[in-house]
């Protein structure tokens, strides 16, 4: 083999890894978008490593991911699982791509100012000491409103509870409790219930069942959770209400007629 026809095939070859040149579907979506991994990385909270390997292959997508990277690429989550490559060198133009970027940006901006604009529409309620062991609430009685946490941007039904003293063991005085109304409440959720006389108790979820919801004092759950533990049954004033003082013998059993409103405790804040 001659000189010349040496040179000639390897510059064969060069053309053909030229046109082989080829990069994954999320790669191309990403490029698509005039993103680097480092901007991806901060758009979807994923580190630029594991998304280097997710566009290798080397590392798979599951749900949690291709929501997160749907939304920082702007398409339709089926089409991050398209096994397909795509031709790196024959792209977009540089005009596109200013544009793509020029739309990033706007779409970042907006979404910053989404997530620090302050929304003073939460609810607010104090509670009041009553007779009883429990305090009470009055939910026709606003305490006025305070900022939204982001956590609660999408929770509609949703309030601020300012604690008192009967909760000192937990919280101090005056702290923010926030609660979310859900329809369903599982096993070790701590919730705030309001009996139809008002009365407020904050507990542990031991059990759910059709008619009643079974818990404990909070400081209670770790050592009843070792113990075959024997429902109180002491009525209290004629009600379906179980005995609120009897928690030493067994769980507290609170019938579903009986609860005027249910919440989680999914933050607080101390004040």
């Amino acid at each position: 083999m001659s000189t010349d026809n040496f040179r000639d095939d390897n510059l064969a070859e060069e053309k053909i890894g030229i046109k082989k040149n080829v990069i994954t579907h999320l790669k191309y979506l990403r490029k698509r978008s005039a993103l680097t991994l480092e901007n991806l990385s901060q758009l979807t909270g994923i580190s630029v490593s594991y998304l280097s390997r997710l566009e290798s292959g080397a590392r798979r997508l599951n749900t949690d991911l291709i929501k997160r990277l749907s939304q920082a690429l702007d398409c339709d989550p089926a089409e991050l699982l398209q096994d397909t490559v795509h031709d790196e060198n024959a792209f977009v133009s540089s005009a596109e791509i200013r544009k793509i970027r020029t739309l990033n940006f706007a779409r970042e901006k907006n979404r910053r100012e989404a997530r620090t604009e302050v929304r003073f529409d939460l609810p607010m309620y104090e509670l009041e000491s009553s007779n009883s062991d429990y305090p009470t609430i009055d939910l026709e009685q606003k305490a006025g409103f305070r900022n939204r946490p982001v956590e609660l941007t999408n929770e509609k039904d949703s309030i601020c509870v300012i604690s008192d003293k009967s909760f000192e063991n937990l919280f101090p005085e005056g702290t923010h409790l926030f609660l979310v109304s859900k329809k369903n409440y599982s096993p070790e959720t701590t919730v705030f219930i309001i009996t139809n006389d008002d009365r407020v108790m904050l507990k542990k979820i031991w059990s759910v069942t059709p008619n009643s919801i079974q818990c404990c004092d909070i400081d209670k759950f770790a050592m009843l959770k070792g113990n075959d533990i024997t429902i109180a049954s002491n009525a209290v004033n004629g009600g379906n209400v179980v005995s609120f003082d009897n928690y030493s013998t067994g769980l507290i059993e609170v019938k579903n007629s009986d609860v005027k409103n249910i919440y989680q405790l999914v933050g607080y804040m101390i004040h």
